[in-house]
């Protein structure tokens, strides 16, 4: 047996020997560890303490073998000594030591060894030293963890001195990906794994910023997240709570993210005594739970000195613009940035999510979210953040919000919670505009989502890259079309800046510019809204039930249409596209402004009464019972056009500015345009096409003009267009498909570019796929491809593509390569920050 635990069992014989007063002593400080332990000082270099109960056990014994002579007579505690003994912990009445802490000093720095099991024999082995000191023998003699600090470990004042440098050596989490990526690998090999910097500028005793490098086994320029950065310019971080004797010292943390807003930080070193190991190096400077505090997580190291670019999460910033103040931020802003020549080699590229609570009331222990905005554009940061150690290239903290607003994006979403709680220490998760269109965040999290929700968000993901990449110029509109629960999710697929606006129709706050939206009730119901006339204003509402449209509200300049089953009522009167713009706050004032002017216009209405909702327009009103309104659309500046299905015994109530009273039952179309009222009998869709090229020649690109158009009056809805090719030798091909609306009576033209692969003559064929699966065949017309003019190979082979692609194909190459990573980190990211809530 190691004379370490025979040691051990001579301390607790002698504290079972001691009396009753000297083993609990009765003057106690008012707090912390001296409230739950008693100790003594039983031999010249020896202090055995005994806590009841322990830390992160029932009981505990921790034995300080001082190199300094001990006074025999005085106080236990004015002798603890922190700058040159070695101190043991034990749990209850194990003989086995759980961890061992070397204090030493030299000159003006102090160093505190943190040594744990790295054997996993449950307990840190060590033998005494010729000078009765322990001489620790675990894993060669290397401690896990290294804290060092100038001076002392407390300030004058008393408070703690937040100006230490650390370093892992062996599996310890301190980065946000550490147990995901690469835990399993570390060892204390005497190499460090993980640096982290604290620094208190200006020695109030609480931490203002601190920065990480992670230095795993892995390649430098792997994917894994190489430095982060916490800070908290309020200067106002809380002070940890439950140290255990030396300051930097704690037990029981979850995570080393620090927990949630209304839990008392944790110290920085955690110690799972049970386990005998040193498992989190807790954020000093909390990253989320301060409204207050940003965050960096970047791929590409920091190197200090230096001014810096960053990318991934540059920054992550929390704002409270709330006068009442609390504990909670109302603004969660993450920018998800890449620096010209990470993601795109001519532009940065960027995600910001922005997400903010416009409620006071909130939960105790997360913020609860109102509305998110997530935007995809193309701007640099502008202006510096300098620390005394290094620089980055990053919008400062203060300004970033206004960098938001002011700034022109590619396209957006916005989430509103419409009903139940989004409690989340970072924001909302959904339809984002670069990692994916995730429609149930709950799901990606907890690892729940279907294969196909998964798949999902795997191709939409894909989407947006080659939107990005300019590969395509078509927006991922057709992703965003579903949300979970309580969520109402909209899309706006143009460039601009991001505004928002409460309409007068249901008094909700919308996302200008949006085309689509959807509101999920209950999971049977839902809401979806539409921009019919494109002037950047939702016009038309409609309520699904189970995927079965039951009513709807169209708006046009002048008239308030409502539909359902048997009932179509119009209301002759002025519609305002909305009550009021605005920015999304990016101040106190801002916010503050935007909660007035939403509490002046509030208004509950429940999700499907349409009918309430048209009730707030006064004017003249014509409702016609037992007939079905459909296909509304819009005309011109201020006029539209519906279908109207009028049922045997139809009635009319009000102005008949049609004339529908001389009709007789039967199937409609009503349109008014510049004040004229005109109706016609249904006639069914009838689609023409036209196709049109210049000549091909083998292996050549070459567009082909195609001119859609719908000459019936029935509009044709989400309709697919198909343009196959059949080759000379009888092989068909589909080179073009698109799903588009054909709006009676208007023209639709498109094009496709194409290279034939051999020369002869070529039959295109042109189909219309409907949404109930029938196929209905167009027309077919033949082109002849010329041969090619003889060549050399090299020459073939240039012009086998044209050069103007070589640089989009690299490009797509590139983001392909990188799309598997940034996925990767992603969902790295989620998982850590699910624990950390947990």
């Amino acid at each position: 047996m190691r004379r370490s635990l025979l040691t051990l069992s001579l301390i607790f014989l002698a504290l079972i020997l001691l009396p009753e007063a000297d083993r609990y002593r009765t003057a106690q400080a008012a707090e912390g560890e001296f409230n739950r332990c008693t100790g003594a000082v039983t031999q010249e270099y020896q202090i055995v303490i005994e806590c009841n109960p322990g830390f992160n056990t029932e009981r505990q014994t921790i034995a300080v073998y001082s190199a300094d002579k001990l006074n025999l007579g005085a106080d236990w505690r004015s002798q603890l000594n922190y700058t040159n003994a070695t101190w043991v912990f034990y749990n209850a009445q194990n003989p086995k030591a759980s961890l061992i802490i070397v204090f030493s000093r030299v000159n003006q720095e102090l160093t505190a060894q943190l040594f744990d099991d790295q054997n996993n024999d449950g307990e840190v082995s060590a033998v005494l030293a010729t000078n009765k000191q322990p001489q620790v023998t675990e894993g060669s003699g290397r401690p896990t963890v290294t804290v060092k600090v100038k001076d002392s470990w407390w300030l004058p004042n008393g408070a703690v001195n937040y100006n230490f440098d650390l370093t892992a050596d062996g599996p310890v989490v301190g980065m946000i990906d550490t147990a995901a990526v690469y835990l399993r690998y570390l060892k204390t090999d005497g190499k460090t794994d993980l640096a982290v910097h604290v620094r208190d500028t200006n020695g109030d005793g609480r931490p203002d910023y601190e920065w990480r490098q992670a230095y795993p086994p892995l390649s430098d320029t792997d994917g894994y997240y190489h430095t982060s950065v916490m800070v908290n310019p309020a200067q106002n971080e809380p002070t940890p709570q439950n140290t255990f004797f030396w300051p930097l010292l704690g037990s029981g943390a979850n995570d080393f993210i620090r927990p949630d807003y209304n839990k008392a930080p944790p110290p920085p070193v955690n110690i799972d005594f049970k386990k005998a190991k040193l498992n989190y190096i807790v954020e000093s400077v909390a990253s989320r739970a301060r409204p207050g505090n940003y965050f960096v997580y970047s791929i590409r190291r920091i190197e200090e000195g230096k001014l810096n670019n960053v990318n991934f999460e540059s920054p992550f910033a929390f704002y409270q613009f709330s006068p009442q103040g609390g504990n909670f931020p109302d603004l969660a802003l993450r920018v998800v940035y890449w620096p010209r020549g990470d993601f795109n080699q001519g532009l940065p590229v960027q995600q910001v999510d922005y997400s903010w609570r416009q409620t006071a009331v909130n939960p105790s222990n997360l913020p609860n979210w109102d509305y998110r905005l997530s935007l995809l554009g193309h701007n640099a940061h502008e202006g510096t953040i300098n620390f005394p150690e290094f620089g980055l290239n990053l919008t400062p903290y203060a300004n970033l919000p206004g960098w938001v607003t002011k700034n022109s994006w590619d396209y957006a979403s916005l989430v509103a919670r419409e009903g139940g709680e989004y409690l989340s220490s970072e924001g909302m998760y959904e339809w984002a505009t670069l990692e994916g269109v995730v429609t149930n965040a709950s799901g990606q999290i907890s690892g729940t989502a279907t294969k196909k929700e998964q798949a999902s968000v795997s191709d939409s993901t894909l989407a947006q890259k080659r939107y990005v990449l300019g590969i395509t110029d078509t927006p991922p509109t057709q992703y965003y079309q579903q949300i979970r629960k309580n969520l109402r999710g909209e899309f706006r697929a143009s460039n601009g800046q991001v505004r928002v606006y409460l309409s007068p129709v249901d008094r909700k706050l919308h996302l200008q510019g949006a085309v689509q939206g959807v509101w999920n009730v209950d999971d049977k119901a839902e809401i979806r809204y539409a921009d019919l006339d494109g002037d950047g204003y939702f016009d038309q509402w409609t309520y699904n039930q189970e995927n079965h449209k039951v009513s709807s509200l169209n708006i046009s300049p002048n008239y308030i249409v409502y539909a359902d089953s048997n009932e179509a009522t119009l209301v002759q009167a002025p519609v305002k596209p909305s009550l009021f713009d605005a920015l999304p706050p990016a101040s106190q004032q801002e916010w503050l402004g935007l909660g007035e002017k939403l509490g002046a216009n509030d208004f509950a209405f429940a999700a499907n009464d349409f009918k309430l909702m048209q009730s707030q327009f006064e004017g003249a009103k014509l409702k016609i019972q037992g007939a079905t309104l459909h296909d509304f659309r819009p005309i011109g500046k201020d006029g539209f056009r519906f279908g109207l299905d009028l049922k045997e015994g139809f009635t009319l109530e009000g102005p008949d500015w049609a004339g529908l009273g001389k009709l007789k039952p039967g199937q409609y179309f009503v349109t008014f345009n510049q004040g004229v009222w005109n109706i016609e009998p249904v006639k069914p869709a009838n689609v023409t096409v036209k196709l049109s090229a210049s000549d091909f020649t083998f292996f050549e690109q070459a567009k082909i003009q195609i001119a859609l158009r719908n000459d019936g009056l029935t509009d044709l809805a989400s309709t697919t267009y198909e343009l196959l090719a059949r080759s000379p030798e009888g092989k068909s091909s589909s080179i073009f498909t698109k799903t588009l609306s054909l709006p009676a009576q208007e023209d639709n033209k498109l094009s496709v570019n194409w290279a034939p692969t051999s020369a002869g003559d070529w039959t295109f064929v042109s189909q219309l796929r409907q949404t109930d699966g029938t196929i209905l065949k167009l027309d077919q017309k033949v082109f002849t491809v010329q041969p090619a003019p003889p060549t050399g190979e090299a020459t073939v082979l240039e012009n086998s593509v044209a050069q103007n692609l070589w640089p989009l194909i690299a490009l797509t190459l590139v983001g392909f390569a990188g799309l598997g990573a940034i996925l990767f980190w992603r969902l790295t990211n989620r998982k850590q920050i699910e624990n950390a809530r947990n």
